[in-house]
């Protein structure tokens, strides 16, 4: 049993993986309590940060749901989490009584069930009230009494607290949770950011199981489970129970949907749909099916208030003390002499303040000095003067009461300060308090990770405020805490997201600004030692102390003597004799100004003065005394709390330990550190040890090895093997991501199942659901180069419907791109053209390919193409697609791609050398077509071909500048319309132009040409559409032909036909326009050979011209009336569609009539006509299609050729 100080324990209640569960009793007032530790001894980084994750943001939550945790103890090397307990069980235990169909089996169950959804919804509210995403909503993490129903929600350990001005956190791009409760964009597979949404999808799994007793996606493979949650929809829990109210598979639905938009966008809508269900269910036994949403509005978390402009006070003495020190002294003195002189008044606070300033800092009587600070309270208190408040507590408490007080003690003052500036409307003041607290919060130890956002809190609002001197200091203050927070290639440089020393530096040299420029430089002292760039220290030092006298009396120059200390003794061995000397002399000084202030704050001062001593001692060789000393410095750290200089003892003691050979002693201490440092939070200091001393720190590094479970929580590890993978995976861990596990053992299975492929269709199906396995599309094609042509080889698909993961089929087609509807030719083309991977977060916003027909038609959301590329050359394309979520392929994923495709590429280079061998076996059995046959279709094929080729050159040849012309007529407009802006304003602010712009107005006539430049504009755009349908015309006709039918539109064929001849239906100085009557019908799509087709069509057609021309001889102009009828309908017994095409020409007689489809006959002259066109047209029909063609004429009044193809 564990030894807890100050707690009885009395019995273990839960033993995990990680953490065990502890019931006692605290000594201090016999509360009963539950504790909760960590497992391991020497538990990593990221458990502590997780751990301490569930008391910091637990503690602040004021809500009926939420377990109270009382504290949480120092443990060890780690915590005790310390928690109320009201002897529930978690409903992933109660819900057993239930049976294994679940609640929503019997009446009683769906009572029990309401119950408890609306308790969790209500907690959930109170959450998102509190800007609290919990990221782990499942039942076993819901408490609940068995007699009463009580709800109550634990495990806060990955849980996010948001700022007030954040409503999304940004994709950690990690997979973390409880992999079976995870909504998608927690899977770290999508380029999108979490909130509180994220919530809603987990409880739609928690209802599922809940009421189904079963959970929506029936499988334990890791992989399969992400992808369920990516491009699976789930079953609708009534179709597992019938008597689960239908209402109640909508209301899960919408939780569980893919987007969070469609999802309840708040736990009030969500409650209110649960409410009309219960009430129904309990005045009825039935609900009603109504729609759901209609009191759902947005939770957003609140934006703090800006707060009205107001005047700053004008306060000469503040603005002395930046402009010339001396003034500034004469004004405080002056205003204390007046004060004695005529009495107290509001006025004096200040003086009276910084008089104690100058005692302490300058004069260096710090008792003195500190009664000045407790006698301008005592005189504020007295006057109630609310409008000195600020000033007061930035002098008193930001510069004097850390002379005397524990720097702790000064922070809420500060805080009381800075609201007193803001609600006064002293903003000046107000700015200081804000900056003394960041600073004095950071120096104090406090966590770093809390400290972050509260200084980016205070820079927020003194941005607002525009306090600039004050926010630039905030800043900076910022950036220092960021470095320590995270792993950056240069901690000692203050660069990043909150300030750049680069930039601002020259400005606070041309600002004259001293204190920031001595804060820089003060700063960059304490990074470079911490990080042992102890040369840079000694620099930054010099510099800083340059401009220390602007800091003078503030908590820095304690510090700053400290660490100017441990610098020049840390660059000791390194110097000459008289350096050293001339070191020893510094260090000496240094220490007696720091005994001085740790006689007045010995729980301020006195551990840094023992720390310097037990480092001085170290070089000198006394090492007894160093021991001594270095045991002392890191007693009164941790007395006082001062975490930081604590770690820094115990790191400062180990290196002195392993330099002396005493490994074993130099281990405790580093462990002490390392623990000490994630306290603070410091994780870049965490890594710097982890990379300095990685045998030292052994036990906390060594691999951990955890197994993959669907309803454990999955996190953050450190590095990865994987040895074995199987349905429950195991896997050696120590810093990355349980996601690039599961990306591992995915690449290692595909590799293996790849290169064991020889045959092509095999091997085209394991890559396919390989990939789309691991990328979480719904829709996958692989495009190969086959004889020149690019073609679908293969495309996959998964249906909507399906909840368990199966393998999805894969069809393989030899399509070429041109032909099929499936895939956007745009986005494929773009790749084929620049080898680049092009990835679109969601293919619906307007973009470059939103143009594309497939897009427009499908409306596809997430969108991948990449090329698959063999020793150098293009062998192949990707495309990928989910319909459901926008943002589903990431970085990550694409990295994954690549991997795949590169062991892809291989494999599917030597299926097509195996499967070309086993072709060419073939094509050496197939006799000879018949020569007739290959002399009609040559011909014909020949002369369609040059034709095809010839439309498809010019249509190609047309978009380009059709695209360029289209794509710069909006833009043309926008210029347009904004040069007409300006002239309106040129005209309303010069009404007087001159008699020269006057001329020149009236020679443009500027008022026809504003009235008349649109519409020229947009018959431009007339044009380029018609160019446009005609190009698509051309395209349609010219596609060619593959070896098997495809679903076609006739219509669009027949169209493209007439275009093709359009130059001979138009009028003539021998006859007028051939008119064309197009009456189509509503027909469905054919499948057929749409080239083939689209041959007929042009033949028929043709041969109308032929037959009108000829009829035309010997007939004026007016008599003239051509006309082809073209009519199209679905036969009566729907299962023929008919397509008729007359001319009202001469006809042709009997004979001709029964002639017309033999071979080699014409009724043509010479040189225009072979005989062929009629004969391979009925071919095509009858023998490609299964259809008829038959001909109807009556010499004198037209022919006209019917065509049957069936359905």
């Amino acid at each position: 049993m564990v030894a807890l100080t100050g707690y009885q324990i009395h019995e273990l209640i839960y033993s995990g993986s990680k953490t065990l569960v502890y019931r006692g009793i605290r000594e201090s007032d016999k509360k009963p309590v539950v504790i909760k530790l960590l497992r391991r001894e020497y538990p990593t980084f990221y458990e502590l940060v997780r751990f301490r994750n569930q008391y910091t943001i637990a503690k602040n939550l004021d809500i009926d749901g939420i377990i109270k945790t009382y504290s949480l103890e120092n443990y060890q090397n780690s915590y005790a989490l310390v928690m109320e307990d009201l002897a529930l069980i978690s409903l992933q235990e109660d819900m057993a009584r239930w049976g294994v169909r679940g609640m929503g089996e019997t009446a009683d169950g769906l009572q029990a069930f309401f119950h408890i959804a609306l308790q969790i919804v209500s907690i959930l509210d109170g959450l998102y009230h509190n800007r609290v995403i919990h990221k782990d909503i499942k039942p076993a993490n819901i408490l609940i009494n068995s007699s009463t129903k009580d709800i109550r929600l634990i495990d806060f350990s990955i849980a996010s607290l948001l700022s007030r001005e954040t409503q999304t956190l940004t994709n950690p791009n990690i997979l973390e949770g409880t992999l079976a409760y995870l909504s998608p964009e927690q899977t770290g597979r999508m380029n999108r950011g979490i909130d509180y949404r994220s919530d809603f999808y987990s409880l739609g799994v928690t209802f599922f199981e809940l009421l189904s007793g079963q959970l929506p996606f029936s499988t334990d493979e890791p992989m399969e489970l992400v992808y369920c949650h990516l491009a699976k929809v789930p079953p609708q829990v009534h179709s597992l129970n019938p008597e689960i109210p239908p209402i109640l598979s909508e209301i899960i639905g919408k939780l569980m949907a893919k987007n969070a938009e469609d999802r309840y966008q708040s736990a009030f809508g969500l409650k209110y749909d649960l409410e009309i269900c219960w009430r129904q269910w309990r005045e009825t036994g039935s609900i009603d099916v109504f729609e759901l949403g209609v009191r759902d509005i947005c939770d957003r978390f609140i934006i703090p208030e800006k707060l009205a402009a107001m005047n700053i006070l004008t306060n000469i003495a503040a603005a002395a003390y930046l402009a010339n020190p001396e003034i500034y002294l004469l004004i405080l003195f002056k205003q204390v002499n007046l004060s004695l002189k005529y009495g107290n008044s509001a006025n004096s606070l200040y003086g009276y303040s910084c008089y104690g300033l100058i005692l302490c800092g300058v004069v260096g009587d710090v008792e003195s000095g500190y009664k000045f600070g407790q006698l301008t309270l005592r005189l504020l208190d007295k006057l109630n003067a609310k409008e000195f408040i600020a000033r007061t507590y930035a002098v008193v408490y930001g510069c004097l009461n850390s002379w005397k007080k524990h720097v702790r003690k000064i922070l809420h003052p500060l805080r009381l300060g800075y609201s007193s500036g803001l609600e006064i409307g002293d903003l000046e003041f107000a700015g200081y308090c804000a900056c003394f607290y960041s600073l004095s919060s950071y120096l104090a130890g406090k966590e770093l990770s809390s400290l972050a956002q509260e200084i980016a809190n205070y820079s927020q609002g003194l941005a607002q405020l525009r306090q600039e001197p004050s926010l630039h200091k905030n800043e900076l203050y910022h950036q220092v805490v960021l470095n320590l927070l995270s792993k950056n290639q240069n901690p000692c440089r203050l660069i990043g997201d909150a300030y750049n020393e680069e930039t601002m530096l020259p400005l606070h040299h041309q600002g004259n600004d001293q204190t920031i420029i001595c804060s820089l430089y003060f700063n960059k002292l304490i990074l470079c030692y911490l990080f042992a760039e102890y040369t840079q220290a000694v620099e930054n030092a010099e510099l800083a102390q340059k401009y220390l006298e602007s800091l003078v009396g503030s908590l820095t120059i304690p510090l700053f003597h400290f660490y100017d200390s441990l610098s020049q003794l840390a660059v000791y061995s390194d110097t000459s004799e008289d350096g050293q000397a001339f070191i020893l002399k510094r260090v000496t000084a240094n220490q007696e100004k720091m005994q001085n202030w740790a006689h007045h704050a010995p729980m301020n001062h006195l551990h840094k003065f023992h720390l310097v001593e037990a480092e001085r001692y170290q070089i000198l060789g006394e090492y007894i005394q160093a021991m001594e000393m270095y045991d002392r410095a890191i007693q009164g750290a941790k007395e006082n709390e001062y975490i930081q200089e604590e770690a820094l003892a115990h790191e400062l003691a180990a290196k002195f330990y392993l330099g002396w050979d005493k490994e074993k002693i130099a281990q405790t201490y580093l462990t002490n550190a390392y623990y000490c440092y994630v306290r603070w939070g410091a994780k870049a200091k965490v890594y710097d040890l982890e990379k300095r001393y990685p045998k030292l720190l052994a036990p906390i590094l060594q691999w951990e090895t955890i197994r993959l479970n669907s309803t454990e929580i999955a996190s953050t590890f450190n590095n990865i093997s994987l040895p074995t993978f199987t349905t429950g995976m195991t896997i050696s861990s120590s810093s990355t991501s349980i996601s690039e596990a599961l990306d591992l053992a995915s690449v290692l299975k595909a590799s293996q199942a790849l290169s064991s492929e020889i045959h092509l269709d095999k091997l085209l199906s394991t890559l396919m659901q390989v990939v789309m396995e691991n990328t979480g599309a719904k829709k996958c094609a692989l495009i190969l180069l086959k004889d020149n042509i690019w073609v679908i080889e293969a495309m996959s698909t998964t249906g909507v419907a399906a909840a368990t993961f199966q393998k999805m089929p894969t069809i393989l087609q030899s399509i070429p791109i041109e032909l099929s509807q499936d895939i956007p030719l745009t986005p494929i083309n773009y790749v084929k053209r620049t080898l680049e991977t092009l990835v679109i977060d969601d293919a619906t916003v307007k973009n470059f390919f939103t143009s594309d027909s497939y897009i427009i038609q499908q409306q596809p959301k997430s969108l991948l193409c990449t090329p698959i590329i063999h020793q150098g050359k293009l062998i192949g394309i990707l495309y990928l697609e989910n319909n459901l979520i926008a943002g589903v392929f990431t970085h990550d994923r694409l990295q994954l791609i690549n991997l795949l495709c590169s062991q892809a590429a291989i494999s599917l280079e030597n299926a097509s050398l195996y499967q070309r061998s086993q072709e060419n076996a073939q094509h050496l059995e197939h006799s000879l077509t018949d020569l007739q046959q290959m002399q009609l279709q040559l011909v014909q094929s020949e002369k369609m071909s040059a034709l095809g080729n010839l439309v498809a050159g010019v249509a190609h040849e047309i978009n380009n500048p059709v695209g360029f012309i289209a794509g710069n007529i909006q833009p043309a407009v926008d210029s347009v319309e904004d040069l007409f802006h300006l002239i309106d304003l040129y005209q309303q602010k010069f009404p007087n132009p001159g008699a020269e712009i006057e001329e020149e107005i009236a020679a443009i006539d500027l008022e026809y040409l504003r009235e008349d430049l649109p519409k020229l504009i947009s018959s431009m755009k007339l044009g380029v559409d018609r160019i446009r349908s005609i190009s698509k015309s051309l395209r349609t006709f010219s596609r060619a032909d593959t070896e098997y039918k495809i679903a076609f539109n006739i219509h669009e064929g027949i169209d493209s036909a007439i275009l093709i001849l359009k130059h001979r239906l138009k009028a003539s100085e021998l006859h007028p326009e051939i008119q064309v009557v197009k009456n189509y019908g509503n027909i469905p799509l054919i499948e057929c050979f749409p080239g083939q087709l689209n041959q007929v069509f042009m033949n028929l057609l043709a041969n109308a011209i032929d037959a009108l021309e000829e009829s035309d001889i010997g007939r004026n102009f007016h008599e003239i009336n051509n006309k082809i009828e073209i009519q199209t309908y679905v036969n009566e017994d729907k299962h023929q569609v008919l397509i008729q095409i007359a001319d009202n020409g001469l006809g042709m007689s009997h004979e001709v009539k029964q002639k017309i489809f033999d071979h080699l006959f014409t009724t043509k002259s010479v040189g225009k006509g072979t005989g062929l066109g009629l004969a391979i047209a009925r071919q095509i029909i009858v023998e490609k299609h299964g259809g008829t063609l038959e001909v109807n004429s009556v010499q004198g009044e037209g022919t006209e050729f019917v065509i049957q193809i069936p359905i």
